[in-house]
Parts: C-alpha cells; structure tokens; sequence
C-alpha cells in the first residue's frame, strides 16, 4: 500500500495544504500519523471515500433563479 503525503492530498483533491490540515482537525479526513512530529500519511482509498461521500447530483433541483441586472450600478 502507498500511502500518501499531506501535499499529495492536496493536489489530488485541487486544494491547498493547509486545508488538507483543517479537515483532518475537523475530523472529516482519516489519518495515519507518523512518528512523533505531526506527519501524516493518507491511504489513498480513504482519500476516494472522501471524494464520494461529497459529490453532489443536481437531479430533482430547480434550475437557479435568473435575477436582473442593475442597470444604474457600473462598474
């Protein structure tokens, strides 16, 4: 098994590494810690249940609602 790397998390998921920090301190990211410094190490399987428990289908939703432009703002 290869484990992986807090920026290999990262760059797999398209975010940044302090990020990757923050969901495993909000607990929403398994961990393998190593050693006695605060490395942690990711089993890429754990990382693809991350992913699919957040994918968001649209079926069923109403289209967003189109709203007019101010016409009197310029930007």
């Amino acid at each position: 098994m290869n484990l992986l790397t807090v920026a290999q998390v990262a760059e797999r998921l398209a975010i940044s590494r302090s990020l990757v920090y923050e969901l495993v301190a909000r607990g929403e990211l398994p961990y393998i810690p190593v050693g006695k410094s605060k490395a942690y190490r990711f089993d890429p399987e754990d990382i693809a249940v991350f992913i699919r428990a957040r994918k968001v289908v649209n079926e069923g939703r109403k289209p967003p609602v189109s709203r007019p432009r101010l016409k009197h703002i310029q930007l």
